[in-house]
């Protein structure tokens, strides 16, 4: 655009010096005429500054990590004259991350409003910000431009895919030494049938509904008000995420979302909670759908938002009945390590982990 600009500029002044030289009439007129264009088309960029707005049509949005997700813009423009362009300058980062992705958007519109949207692929799981850095208009040869700087961010809270761990859980175990990490708030054997499901990996025999599988068209299981209502306790340190990089807070969210997808899968509940870094009160969470997984794991990148990204004093050790994902992706159990996730784990999908609890 410079270049364009210097160059009408030197035609301008080279159609100038011959019209003098020659004291030529027409060339006179031609070089009046680039003038009187020139300052009209220097005059328009600014004039269309003055009447555009733009901003985000939410503040705040989910995305899910390695998938496109559109991000939409509004466009506001109160002038008479059509903005033949315009380009619009984001900024993408992460919480923590110094490193930042910048995208432009290009467009034109007429008086009234307008959408623009551009496509944004996060690579890493994670809260994330979006910034609109600057509007800049043109005229209509695109010679000239104005710039005005913006400084309206929006939060998007980046999920990481679904790949459910492979969770076993013993039907024997929960009844019995499995008491501490999993509790039921009823007690007895009578219980009521609160669902009818299909069948999934892990389920006993002796729940399937026979009469209804029968039909041939799948394997059903009953599910019992009982078995809805017992959770397993996961802590999460938010001082020991904090002080991670982006790439290794991202692993750690992949891991903790497939733990808790894994575990889900098999109708058990999760009972989470964290200390938050400025109460230091506990904050807990129950999860019972993949949605509450994805919420609580919002809640978390908040929190740890909260704790500036800085190792501070640890909340408190991990209780012995909990599950615990430590920094190093090492998953431990009433104090005892189960499972440790490694660099080739990621690579071949987190859902061929076995996970036994």
């Amino acid at each position: 655009m410079r270049l364009k600009s210097v160059l009408f500029l030197l035609l301008i002044f080279l159609t100038f010096y011959l019209a003098a030289m020659y004291s030529y009439t027409p060339l006179l007129v031609l070089s009046a005429a680039e003038l009187i264009f020139a300052a009209v088309s220097a005059v328009l960029p600014h004039i269309f500054k003055r009447r555009i707005s733009v901003g985000f049509c939410k503040s705040s949005d989910f995305a899910t990590a390695g998938v496109s997700s559109p991000i939409t813009v509004n466009v506001r423009y109160d002038g008479k004259l059509p903005v033949s362009r315009y380009e619009i300058t984001l900024a993408a980062f992460y919480d923590g991350g110094s490193k930042r992705t910048v995208k432009r958007l290009c467009g034109g519109c007429e008086n009234g409003s307008s959408t623009a949207c551009f496509t944004l692929r996060p690579s890493h799981s994670g809260a994330m910000r979006v910034k609109l850095k600057s509007v800049r208009t043109f005229d209509y040869f695109a010679l000239f431009s104005s710039q005005r700087r913006m400084n309206e961010e929006m939060y998007v809270a980046v999920i990481p895919s679904d790949e459910p761990m492979d969770v076993v859980i013993a039907e024997r175990e929960i009844r019995g030494n499995f008491s501490d990490s999993f509790y039921n708030k009823f007690a007895g054997d009578a219980n009521e049938i609160r669902d009818i499901r299909e069948y999934r990996d892990g389920d006993t025999v002796r729940r399937i509904h026979w009469q209804l599988s029968s039909k041939g068209m799948a394997t059903y299981v009953k599910e019992y008000e009982r078995e809805a209502d017992r959770a397993a306790v996961i802590y999460v340190d938010i001082f020991a995420i904090a002080p991670l990089t982006v790439p290794e807070r991202s692993d750690y969210y992949r891991v903790l979302y497939s733990l808790l997808t894994g575990i889900l899968r098999h109708g058990v509940s999760v009972c989470a909670y964290y200390v938050d870094p400025e109460s230091r009160l506990d904050i807990s969470f129950d999860v019972k759908t993949e949605n509450d997984a994805a919420g609580l794991l919002i809640s978390i990148y908040r929190a740890v938002g909260k704790a500036g990204g800085k190792a501070g004093i640890p909340d408190r050790a991990a209780p012995e009945d909990a599950i615990y994902i430590t920094p190093k992706l090492e998953i431990f159990r009433s104090g005892e390590r189960i499972c440790e996730i490694l660099p080739e784990d990621f690579d071949f999908g987190l859902d061929r982990v076995l996970v036994s609890l």
